[in-house]
């Protein structure tokens, strides 16, 4: 065994300082591998993994080291050592703990760039998922926002991941999810290349993929790629472990059928069964149902709407808003003890919809009137 491999032996028994008393002579001598692990050791804090902190400034609650050797310009130094004698790992691990410890100008932004590029280009699977987020949200001032470059970094990443199924299987959706944007786009190029890529997880038996590219199908003027389309949400709803995703391709035969395509005629009677057996799987659709009801697809009947609304309660903000607003109606036409429901409902909307929403935002705006009127509840104006 080598000192190196003693130093890793204790390095996994949690043993930090017999592991720092082997790896720091042979890091002093240049062994890159020592060098990395001391920086893992000395690294003390960091700031979780959100590549969107760029875009709106906040990253999540620090962690600290789970050792008592924590000192970040140790950590520092030896990264920087390590990525200089091209330890792979090593690049991408002092891009990661320049962006979230020293990332707050330009030039320090721009040093984590280049070091995760540079262990992108040598092929290590993290930071070429990390590269592709830095080109899926932009960089200010060094990287634009570029999707099509950061799909294909994205497919290098699933590729070279030779880590967990789970992290590959990540950069795999956010492949999908890219690909599936561009069949959207009026770029032929981008188009065939977003088949290739969603044909090719479809067929491995990815649903997300499956799903994407019927969606793209079934709008077609082919009637084989139609037919394609019809068998792969078929292959969805009979194989997919779970109903949320069952849900999703029920919902789109729904729609393909309530107001047809170029090949599909319209079969108004399949499409509520298709979008009841999408709401038996994921209750938010009966919020969608409901607004069949309100006259733009069926004939106005605001019972149902009200019935489908109240089953998506407490599951779409919008549901409750809604409904909200149906009960404060029918409190202000003299039934006040329907202000109680409407109340209840406000507030759900209010605490689900949050600020972050348009809707979260009107039902915050109808809570206070109904806090200020002291409607369904306590006159309270200091919450209102």
């Amino acid at each position: 065994m080598t000192d190196y491999e003693k130093g890793l032996d204790e390095y996994k028994k949690k043993d930090y300082k017999a592991s720092i008393d082997i790896f720091l002579p042979l890091a002093n001598q240049g062994h890159a591998d020592s060098q990395n692990k001391l920086g893992e050791i000395y690294e003390c804090i960091y700031y979780g993994f959100d590549v969107e902190s760029f875009e709106n400034g906040e990253a999540s609650e620090s962690e600290l080291c789970e050792n008592e050797f924590g000192n970040n310009e140790l950590a520092f130094k030896w990264y920087q050592e390590a990525a200089l004698h091209g330890h792979v790992e090593a690049q991408c691990n002092l891009s990661i703990f320049i962006y979230f410890m020293l990332g707050d100008s330009e030039s320090e932004n721009e040093q984590s760039v280049k070091w995760c590029r540079k262990s992108a280009n040598n092929g290590h699977a993290e930071a070429q998922a990390r590269l592709a987020r830095f080109y899926q949200y932009g960089v200010p001032g060094l990287i634009k926002q570029n999707n099509f470059l950061a799909w294909g970094w994205y497919e290098k990443a699933a590729a070279h991941s030779k880590q967990s199924h789970e992290d590959r299987a990540d950069y795999e959706l956010e492949s999908i999810h890219l690909a599936a944007e561009f069949l959207k786009s009026n770029d032929k190029a981008k188009i065939k290349l977003a088949i290739s890529c969603l044909v090719k997880y479809s067929d491995l038996g990815d649903t997300s993929a499956k799903i994407a590219l019927a969606n793209f199908y079934i709008e077609d003027e082919n009637i084989e790629n139609v037919n394609e389309a019809l068998s792969l949400y078929n292959e969805v709803i009979t194989f997919s472990p779970f109903p949320t995703t069952i849900a999703v391709a029920q919902w789109n035969l729904c729609l393909a059928y309530m107001y047809g395509t170029k090949l599909i005629d319209v079969d108004k009677e399949m499409a509520l069964d298709f979008a009841k057996a999408a709401a038996n799987n994921n209750r938010s659709y009966y919020h969608e149902i409901a607004n069949f009801y309100r006259g733009d697809t069926f004939e106005t009947d605001w019972k149902k709407v009200e019935d489908l609304y109240i089953k998506s309660s407490g599951r779409v903000a919008e549901s409750d808003y809604e409904l909200a607003k149906i009960y404060r109606k029918k409190g202000i036409f003299g039934k006040p003890d329907y202000y109680v429901e409407s109340f209840k409902h406000c507030k759900k909307a209010a605490e689900s919809g949050g600020g972050y929403s348009e809707i979260g935002k009107k039902a915050q705006y109808l809570l206070a009137e109904m806090y200020l009127n002291g409607e369904g509840t306590k006159q309270n104006l200091e919450k209102a």
